[in-house]
């Protein structure tokens, strides 16, 4: 993309760049490829949205392969749940609200 940076530094450089396309609003039937600093040989390529769907999981039998990519959430996401104080609407048995089950 003229010399811009897309990922600064990634174990998978065309998947987390594809994902990073889609973010920026490409298009994802748009093709993309790899290549070595200073090549011009493409040593991947694909479209960019089948590859923002992959990534590469190792185990030691099997080796790399590649899997679906699933998102975790980050720390500026929010999550789906209620907040503390109106999360909890009854009480569990013999625990009264404010109390305590330990008996004394």
């Amino acid at each position: 993309m003229g010399g811009q940076v897309l990922v600064a530094s990634s174990r998978e450089p065309l998947l987390d760049g594809a994902r990073r396309l889609i973010e920026l609003g490409h298009d994802p039937a748009a093709g993309v490829v790899m290549r070595h600093a200073g090549g011009e040989i493409d040593a991947l390529r694909s479209t960019i949205g089948a590859a923002a769907q992959l990534t590469v999981r190792e185990d030691r039998k099997r080796g790399p392969k590649l899997v679906r990519y699933r998102a975790f959430l980050s720390a500026d996401m929010a999550l789906p749940f209620a907040p503390i104080e109106t999360a909890a609407t009854s009480s569990p048995s013999g625990l009264k609200p404010g109390g305590d089950r330990r008996r004394r």
